[in-house]
């Protein structure tokens, strides 16, 4: 894919968290280590809450990855769910 002059990798991917499928899709261009996704599909068990989208952005920078999830879930509009940020000892 081209956007403007820079080319960017796409992909697609499943991750399962308690009780949820989301399947993935995003891209990320090859000069920064940020990836941003959003769901595309969204399966859930019979117990678990409705979620009506996610997206996640993950940051790299040396030994340091940050993430942040926004979802709209119960009726809410999307907003921010949580964020972390994990060190490589």
């Amino acid at each position: 894919m081209l956007e403007g002059d820079r080319f960017t990798k796409t992909f697609k991917g499943v991750l399962e968290t308690q009780g949820f499928r989301y399947l993935l899709g995003g891209s990320m261009p090859t000069d920064t280590v940020i990836v941003d996704v959003r769901s595309s599909a969204i399966g859930r068990t019979a117990s678990a809450k409705d979620v009506a989208r996610t997206e996640r952005t993950f940051e790299i920078t040396g030994d340091t990855l940050r993430y942040t999830v926004r979802m709209a879930a119960v009726g809410l509009p999307l907003q921010h769910h949580l964020s972390a940020t994990l060190h490589r000892s």
